[in-house]
């Protein structure tokens, strides 16, 4: 089985298609059952991820993978405060939340 980017915190060289698709095998190999939207979703937010690690080794180059995963975890974690602290964050991803239920 393949070990997707998310578990390793390494990024893969294999195209992003394949990347995809062995993501998407590995979520919808669950126990529960998982809709193909949210399993669409969840790998979106991957390769967000992925990006997120990706520019994080810019600012730091001598950063390992590992390492950098951290940080970008760290940041994650950070963001509900982030928010706390930023109105306009908020009413963006109001904005943002009610454009996509519209669209429902």
């Amino acid at each position: 089985m393949a070990i997707s980017s998310l578990q390793t915190g390494v990024r893969s060289p294999r195209s992003s298609e394949c990347v995809m698709e062995c993501d998407r095998n590995l979520l919808m190999n669950r126990k529960y059952k998982v809709s193909a939207k949210a399993v669409d979703t969840r790998i979106l937010a991957i390769h967000a991820l992925d990006q997120l690690i990706d520019y994080i080794r810019t600012v730091d180059p001598d950063l390992k993978p590992d390492e950098a995963t951290f940080l970008a975890a760290i940041t994650l974690h950070s963001l509900p405060e982030l928010f706390r602290e930023n109105a306009s964050l908020v009413d963006r991803f109001r904005e943002a939340g009610a454009e996509i239920k519209r669209k429902r």
